[in-house]
């Protein structure tokens, strides 16, 4: 009898122990699946976080033009611009290589470099900006131009200016290593104050 009711104990000991033990089991459990899906948004906001930082390092600021290849750059004070590059068929130290034409949107590049301006300014055309290759004054100069041009801009040591005159050169110029940038008013006069629209930079290289 006596061993009866001890086994009938021990039964029920067992029995609670195991419903003691199950539940914490299933606490446990619960505990470990609330935990993880809150380390997964921390993570997730980690992440979202950065690609904010370099999108805005990234962000392009559209009143300003900067060409790290040719070493110039320019704040629109005015208005924004959209820039259109332009190739040239250079010989000469003195033929421009790249031409950037500054407009309200992208324009056609002139199919010659003589009717350039022309082309330009019937498309809205506000500035140009056209580079030199100052290498081409290393090679053989073959003629007095080019032996004027090189001996102006090559060998100064300023890394800005402007030029006198009526030619199609009078404009300011900035020079950044071995390449130098003409900066031309497309409006041929009509904007007095062009030159107070815009503030050029020069770039290191």
């Amino acid at each position: 009898m006596n061993t009866e009711i001890r086994l009938e104990r021990i039964a029920i000991i067992f029995v609670s122990l195991l419903g003691v033990a199950i539940i914490f089991l299933f606490i446990g459990k619960r505990s470990i699946e609330v935990i993880t899906p809150v380390a997964t948004p921390r993570a997730t906001n980690q992440i979202v976080a950065t690609n904010m930082e370099q999108s805005q390092e990234n962000f392009a600021d559209p009143n300003m033009y900067k060409n790290i290849t040719y070493g110039f750059g320019a704040v629109f004070l005015a208005k924004a611009a959209t820039a259109t590059e332009c190739s040239l068929d250079s010989h000469m130290a003195y033929d421009p290589i790249k031409e950037y034409v500054f407009a309200d949107q992208p324009i056609r590049c002139a199919l010659r470099s003589e009717d350039s301006m022309v082309v330009y300014n019937k498309q809205g055309g506000q500035l140009a900006t056209i580079v030199f290759d100052l290498n081409k004054c290393r090679d053989a100069q073959t003629d007095q131009s080019e032996k004027g041009f090189c001996a102006t801009y090559d060998t100064t040591t300023e890394t800005a200016g402007k030029t006198a005159g009526k030619s199609w050169l009078a404009s300011t110029w900035t020079k950044s290593g071995d390449f130098l940038t003409f900066y031309i008013d497309l409006t041929l006069g009509k904007n007095e104050h062009w030159k107070s629209d815009y503030k050029f930079l020069v770039l290191e290289r």
